[in-house]
C-alpha cells in the first residue's frame, strides 16, 4: 500500500515502467503494467489498461458486493480502461483513461467521494480531469489538471479533513504543486520543495521537508517517508520496525541516509517496510519483516537486503505483503497470502495462464510442482518445491519428480534440489537441499534427464544411461539397495531418448527399439507379472516415442504401417491403458493415471484415463476414449499427479487441474513453498479446560506447536508458554486474564515453513468447574464386620465435600462419613462411595471410586 513514484516530475520518469515492459514482451505472457498492494488485497493494471484485484473483499474492495475473499485476479466490475491504480485500507481508486476519478469498496467514512451506492467502482464527484489520485487508508486526494489538491474521506492524526466528498485542500503556501503523495495518515505534496502534513510532520499545516529541492522520488508509509535527492535515498520519522534503512530503531525527526544504498533511481514504501530500486537494476527492501515479506531470515531488517526480486522495476509494499513488476512484466509477491492478496489462483478445470508464461519452451510437472525452461533458458519453479537458485542461471532442460526436481544446466552438469531421503539428489548424502547440488558419477556430459517417483535417470554425451536414488524395484537397472550417485544401467547402449515411470525405467535406442526394467506389477513393461531388469525388450517393432508414468507405459508405433498409432499398457484401473488407441498421436505425457498427447488428424490436444482435480481439462468422469482439451491445438504437454500443463504453439504456457500446492501458478504473483496453514482453536478460554488446535495445510499432516500467551492491554508480542509444545494446552492459573494463541511450523519433504501463528483465544476466565477431582479410594477387607475406609484425596481449596456409600447400584442409608462397618445385609454385594464436591458459583462434581470385590462373611 502506498508504494508510489511521483508521476509529475516528467513524462519520462512516468512511463518508464512500461517501456520496459514493452521491450520485455517476447518473453511476457500476461502483461502487468503496473501495481498496488494494500494489507489484504493486490491491484494491477494489465496491457489492456483493465484493473485486476485478488484479496480480502469484506468491505467490496475488490468491487464485487459478494464479500468474499478472491484468488484469482479479477477485473475490477464497473470500470473501465483506467491509467493509474491505487488501494488504501479497505477501499481503491483509479484514474480512467477518461482523465477521471473512479472509486470502489469501504465509503463508511466517505472515502469513495460519491453519494452514488453500491459495491461496484463509481466515478467520484469531481468533475475535474486528474494528474493523479491516491488512497490513504480511510480517505483520498487527488491532484487536478488545474494543479489543485482535494480531498475527501476521514483523515485523521492532523491530516485535518473529513469530508464524504472532494474538497480543495485550503493550506497556507500550498500553491504551484506539481505532484501528490499519500501515505496511511500523511499527505505530501510537491512544490519547489516536498511540504507535507500528517501524523509524520505532526501538523495539520503543509511543513516543508528540509533540503527537498529536486528530489525524483518521494513515497509516504505508515508514520515515515522517504525520497531520492542526487540518487541518495532519505527518509525520516517512525522507524521502531528498522523502516528508516539506519541500522538501528531510532526513529528521527530529520531527514537521514539510509545506509549502504547509493545511485538509487526509485523508492517505495508502504506499512513499516521500504524497497529501492538502483540505477544498475539493483533492488533492496528493509524494515518490518514479521511476515518475512523483506527477508527469510526473521527479524526486523534495520538495514537494506537484496530483494528477493532482482529483475524488480517497481514495487508495491503493504503492511504484511510486498509485490513487485518485473521487467518480464510479470508480478511476484512474498509475505502474507492468508487472503489469497498475492493472487494465488484456486483449482481449476478450465485451462489458465501462469505468473511464469514467459514463451516456456521445456515443462515438466510433479506431484505438487511445476517448473519450466524459458526461450532464455531461465529455470522458473512454482508449487511445493522452490529452489534456492540465481534466476538469471540458464539450464537446458528440467524433470520434476514426487518431491525432488533435477536440472541441466548450460555446462551439461546435472543439478538436484528437493528431498534426499533416497538419495535422489545424487550427492552421495540424504541432506534435503533447497539449493541445487551437483549429481555425482556422471564422467560425460548430460543430453537430457527425467524423473521417476523417487528416483532420477539421465542419458548422457557418451549415449550411456545413468540413473540414481531408489531402488526398491531394481528401477536403477540392477538388484539391489539405493544409490546416492549415479550409476550406469548395465547392458545397454547406443541410446536416443529416457523415460521413468514410478518404480519402472525406459528408453529408446537410437535404432528406435524401446527396452524397460524395474517394477512391473501392473504389466507396464510386459504382460507378465515378474520384475524385469534391461534388456526386457518393451514390444516387436519399432517406436517413434516412448513415455512412461505412474504404474504405466506408452509408446507410439514407428513401423510404416502402424505409424503414429498409440498404445499404452499398465495399471487400467482408470481406464488409462486399454491397448491400442484409435487414431495417430504424437508428444505423449503419462503420469498419475491420465495420459495426454497430441492427436494428428485434427491437431488437438487430448486426454483420457483419470480426472482427478479435473486434470483432463474438462469436468466429468475418467474416460477410456481420447477427449479434447478445450481450446488447446497441439503442443508440449506434461501431465502431473493431479494437475496438466501445456506449451501451445505460441509457446504460451496454461496449466489446469489442482493447485493445492500452488503448481498451477497464477495469473500475477507467486506461490510460496509453504501455504498459510488454517489454524482453529477449540474449547473453553477458562482455567483449568483444554483447548485443541486444529490445523488444516493442503493435505499436509506434519506440525510442530508451540502455544503463546499475550498479556493486557495491547494482547501483542505473545511470550512462549514453557513445555507446550503439542496441540492441546491445558489453561493453567498463570493464563488468567490473558490470551493465548498457537504457532505451528509445517515440515514437507524434509524443509520446514516459517511460523504461522493462529488467532488469538477470547481472555482467560476464571475455572467454570472444580479443577481438582481426585477419585476417592477404598481400603480395608471386604468381610462382613470389618471397617472400610474412603480416602478423599485433595480437592480445590474452598471445595466442601460430601460422602455417601453405595451397596451395588443403591446408596446405603445414614452412610453418609468416611468409614464404614460391613453388615450382614452387604455379603455378596460391592461397595463403593461416591464423593461430592461443591464450591460456590461452579457447579457440583461427583466423583466415584472403584468397587470393591464382593463382601464376604
Amino acid at each position: 500500500m502506498f508504494a508510489r513514484i511521483v508521476k509529475s516530475l516528467s513524462a519520462a520518469l512516468l512511463l518508464l515502467p512500461f517501456v520496459v515492459a514493452q521491450q520485455a514482451n517476447a518473453e511476457a505472457g500476461t502483461i502487468q503494467r503496473a501495481i498496488d498492494a494494500s494489507q489484504g488485497f493486490t491491484c494491477a493494471i494489465r496491457q489492456n489498461d483493465i484493473a485486476y484485484c485478488s484479496g480480502q473483499n469484506d468491505k467490496s474492495q475488490l468491487g464485487f458486493s459478494s464479500l468474499v475473499p478472491i484468488s484469482d485476479p479479477t477485473a475490477v466490475p464497473g470500470l473501465g480502461p483506467v491509467e493509474s491504480v491505487t488501494t488504501g485500507s479497505k477501499h481503491a481508486c483509479a484514474v480512467g483513461v477518461d482523465g477521471y476519478g473512479y472509486c470502489w469498496g469501504d465509503d463508511s467514512l466517505g472515502q469513495l467521494g460519491t453519494t452514488v451506492s453500491g459495491s461496484q467502482a463509481k466515478r467520484i464527484d469531481l468533475n475535474k480531469k486528474l494528474i493523479d489520485l491516491q488512497a490513504g487508508a480511510d480517505y483520498s486526494c487527488a491532484l487536478t489538471v488545474d494543479l489543485v489538491v482535494y480531498c475527501w474521506g476521514n483523515l485523521t492524526s492532523n491530516q485535518a479533513y473529513s469530508y464524504n466528498s472532494p474538497v480543495p485542500v485550503q493550506i497556507a503556501g500550498l500553491t504551484s504543486v506539481t505532484a501528490i503523495v499519500v501515505g496511511d495518515r500523511d499527505v505530501c505534496v510537491l512544490t519547489q520543495t516536498l511540504r507535507c502534513w500528517g501524523s509524520i510532520t505532526n501538523s495539520i499545516s503543509a511543513v516543508e521537508v528540509p533540503n527537498t529541492q529536486d528530489v525524483t522520488s518521494v513515497t509516504v508509509g505508515l508514520d515515515f517517508l522517504c525520497f531520492i535527492k542526487q540518487e541518495i535515498a532519505n527518509c525520516l520519522g517512525d522507524n521502531t520496525q528498522g523502516q528508516l534503512g539506519r541500522g538501528n530503531l531510532t526513529s528521527s525527526s530529520e531527514v537521514q541516509p539510509v545506509l549502504g544504498l547509493s545511485s538509487v533511481s526509485k523508492v517505495f514504501a508502504g506499512g513499516q517496510s521500504a524497497c529501492a530500486v538502483g540505477v544498475s537494476g539493483s533492488t533492496f527492501c528493509w524494515g518490518n519483516n514479521d511476515n518475512k515479506q523483506v527477508s527469510i531470515t526473521s527479524g526486523d531488517q534495520v538495514n537494506r537486503v537484496p530483494s528477493v526480486f532482482p529483475n524488480g522495476i517497481s514495487f508495491a509494499v503493504s503492511s504484511s505483503h510486498i509485490c513487485a513488476l518485473n521487467r518480464d512484466s510479470s508480478i511476484g509477491c512474498v509475505g502474507d497470502n492468508s487472503l489469497s492478496q498475492s493472487g494465488i489462483i484456486t483449482s481449476t478445470e478450465v485451462p489458465t495462464g501462469s505468473a511464469t508464461n514467459n514463451s516456456i519452451l521445456r515443462i515438466s510437472t510433479g506431484a505438487t510442482q511445476t517448473c519450466a525452461i524459458t526461450t532464455s533458458y531461465k529455470l522458473r519453479c512454482w508449487g511445493n518445491i522452490i529452489p534456492d537458485v540465481d534466476p538469471e542461471k540458464q539450464f537446458r532442460e528440467v524433470a520434476v519428480g514426487n518431491v525432488s526436481v533435477c536440472a541441466i544446466d548450460m555446462t551439461n552438469k546435472v543439478l538436484c534440489w528437493g528431498s534426499n531421503s533416497a538419495g535422489q539428489l545424487g550427492d552421495n548424502t540424504n541432506k534435503t537441499s533447497l539449493v541445487p547440488v551437483e549429481v555425482q558419477g556422471i564422467p560425460y556430459g548430460a543430453i537430457s534427464v527425467k524423473a521417476g517417483y523417487r528416483h532420477f535417470c539421465a542419458l548422457a554425451e557418451d549415449r550411456l544411461v545413468y540413473c540414481w536414488g531408489d531402488n526398491l524395484k531394481d528401477q536403477l537397472g540392477y538388484t539391489g539397495t539405493d544409490s546416492k550417485i549415479a550409476v550406469v544401467v548395465p547392458g545397454i547402449a547406443s541410446v536416443r531418448s529416457i523415460t521413468l515411470g514410478d518404480y519402472h525405467s525406459c528408453l529408446l535406442t537410437l535404432n528406435y527399439r524401446p527396452y524397460c526394467w524395474g517394477d512391473n506389477s501392473k504389466k507396464q513393461i510386459q504382460n507378465s507379472a515378474t520384475q524385469k531388469l534391461p534388456l526386457t525388450e518393451l514390444a516387436a517393432g519399432n517406436s517413434t516415442e516412448l513415455a512412461a508414468g505412474g504404474n504405466n507405459t506408452c509408446f507410439i508405433l514407428g513401423d510404416f504401417a502402424d505409424s503414429g498409432k498409440l498404445t499404452c499398457m499398465g495399471d487400467n484401473s482408470e481406464a488409462q491403458a486399454t491397448g491400442l488407441i484409435a487414431g495417430t498421436y504424437e508428444k505423449v505425457s503419462v503420469s498419475g493415471n491420465s495420459v495426454c498427447a497430441n492427436r494428428l488428424s485434427d491437431s488437438k490436444l487430448v486426454c483420457f484415463g483419470s480426472n482427478v482435480s479435473t486434470k483432463l481439462g474438462r469436468t466429468g468422469l475418467k474416460s477410456a476414449i481420447p477427449s479434447e482439451v478445450p481450446g488447446q491445438s497441439r503442443g508440449t504437454v506434461s501431465v502431473g499427479l493431479q494437475h496438466t500443463c501445456y506449451v501451445g504453439p505460441d509457446s504460451a504456457l496454461v496449466c489446469w487441474g489442482s493447485n493445492t500446492y500452488g503448481q498451477l501458478a497464477s495469473s500475477f504473483g507467486f506461490p510460496k513453498a509453504f501455504r498459510n496453514p488454517t489454524i482453529s482453536i477449540a474449547g473453553k478460554a477458562n482455567i483449568g479446560e483444554p483447548l485443541k488446535a486444529t490445523v488444516t495445510s493442503s493435505n499436509v499432516t506434519n506440525f510442530s506447536y508451540q502455544w503463546y500467551r499475550y498479556l493486557a492491554p495491547t494482547f501483542a508480542n505473545g511470550s512462549a508458554i514453557q513445555d507446550a509444545k503439542t496441540d492441546t494446552l491445558i489453561l493453567g492459573a498463570t493464563e488468567l486474564n490473558r490470551r493465548v494463541g498457537i504457532g505451528v511450523v509445517v515440515a514437507k519433504w524434509g524443509a520446514t515453513s516459517e511460523e504461522f501463528v493462529s488467532p488469538q483465544t477470547a481472555i482467560v476466565g476464571s475455572p467454570v468447574r472444580l479443577l481438582i477431582t481426585p477419585t476417592p479410594v477404598i481400603s480395608g477387607k471386604a468381610k462382613v464386620g470389618s471397617i472400610l475406609r474412603a480416602t478423599t484425596g485433595r480437592w480445590d481449596v474452598g471445595a466442601n465435600l460430601t460422602i455417601q456409600w453405595y451397596r451395588g447400584t443403591v446408596a446405603i442409608k445414614g452412610a453418609t462419613k468416611s468409614t464404614y462397618k460391613l453388615l450382614p445385609g452387604d455379603a455378596g454385594k460391592q461397595i463403593s462411595v461416591y464423593v461430592t464436591g461443591v464450591k460456590v458459583g461452579l457447579p457440583k462434581v461427583v466423583m466415584k471410586s472403584n468397587k470393591t470385590a464382593k463382601v464376604v462373611r
